[in-house]
């Protein structure tokens, strides 16, 4: 009877385990600002529902304080047809502007449910649509920032994790050109086997034999014939890193100055308001009501002042939650976040 036994040890040479891990790494580490870039645009997302949501308030607000200036103008009217100044066409006239007005206000109401609905989803849960809606706790009367577009770029170019995600890319890429030469270099195979032969029978006996033999196996030249095309392969795909990474460079370069230049508009806008805007259309009204009640001004007169003041309220409203928006596009084009309102 005869048996053997056999043990084969491939052995890599040239660091190729290393190399593979070292891409291996890169690769996993692309993966992860992948994403950290979904993140990014997450918390974006999060940000504007809450921005809808308090700028829905604001302009509820600047509905209601008009709608007040309206109930002003039909009590003065009221007032004034009692006593015989005026008559009821001039009063049932201010009353249909006052209620159309409020319809405005009710549209307004429901704007507020709906941005918070909006927000609530942004939670990730759903028994808050159900019962408690989530409430927005800030202001949008933030002060205006002061940015360098420069700065911005540069900040995009290492934080963003797009950025971020193709630079990985592209040293992974790196890494598998290493791999792919490193797997040029042929591979050895240590082997050993052990055979044992039995006590023969008949008239040819033998006696026992054992033998333990060693062995060396390389690979052929040949084979670097056939890896060549995976070096030329790593190449190609290094190729294609580089230009990924110039795309997205200079596409996040443009997104970020073109967030730098809708907030600066913004704030130019904001400034409009605060400059005196405000305090000059309630000016108007005030005046153009005081002269009203003492027969100085048309009821045309006082509710175009009144149109005008609540247009101005709402635009500055409006304007707000633009500032706000403007502020975080720039933050996320620009990959840093110090967002408080």
């Amino acid at each position: 009877m005869t048996w053997s036994t056999g043990l084969n040890v491939p052995v890599e040479l040239g660091g190729k385990r290393g190399a593979r891990l070292r891409a291996a790494s890169a690769d996993v580490a692309s993966a992860n600002s992948d994403y950290d870039d979904a993140l990014r645009q997450s918390r974006a997302a999060a940000a504007g529902a809450f921005i809808d949501s308090l700028g829905s308030r604001e302009i509820l607000q600047s509905k209601q304080k008009s709608l007040g200036e309206f109930d002003r103008i039909v009590k003065v009217n009221e007032e004034r047809q009692r006593v015989g100044d005026i008559g009821e066409i001039e009063l049932t006239q201010s009353r249909v502007d006052r209620d159309q007005f409020r319809a405005a206000v009710i549209t307004a109401q429901a704007d507020v449910i709906s941005a918070d609905l909006a927000l609530g989803q942004q939670l990730g849960e759903p028994e808050k649509l159900s019962s408690q809606l989530p409430l927005p706790l800030g202001r949008l009367e933030i002060p205006n920032r002061t940015f360098n577009v420069e700065e911005l770029v540069a900040a995009a170019f290492q934080q963003r994790a797009d950025v971020i995600s193709k630079t990985r890319a592209l040293k992974a890429a790196e890494l598998r050109i290493a791999l792919a030469r490193t797997n040029l270099i042929p591979d050895v195979s240590l082997g050993g086997v052990y055979a044992h032969t039995g006590v023969g029978t008949g008239g040819f006996a033998q006696p026992a034999d054992s033998t333990l033999s060693f062995g060396l196996s390389v690979n052929l030249p040949a084979s670097r014939l056939h890896n060549q095309g995976e070096v030329e392969a790593a190449r190609a795909t290094h190729t294609q890193a580089e230009l990924q990474l110039r795309s997205v460079q200079l596409r996040v370069e443009a997104e970020v100055r073109d967030a730098y230049s809708r907030y600066q508009a913004s704030v130019q806008r904001l400034e409009l308001y605060r400059g005196g805007m405000l305090k000059d259309a309630d000016r108007v009204l005030e005046a153009r009501l005081y002269a009203y009640q003492r027969g100085g001004a048309t009821l045309l007169e006082v509710i175009d002042a009144e149109r005008t003041s609540a247009d101005v309220y709402l635009s500055y409203s409006q304007a707000l939650v633009d500032h706000a928006h403007a502020l975080v596009a720039l933050e996320q084009a620009a990959g840093i976040w110090d967002v408080s309102f």
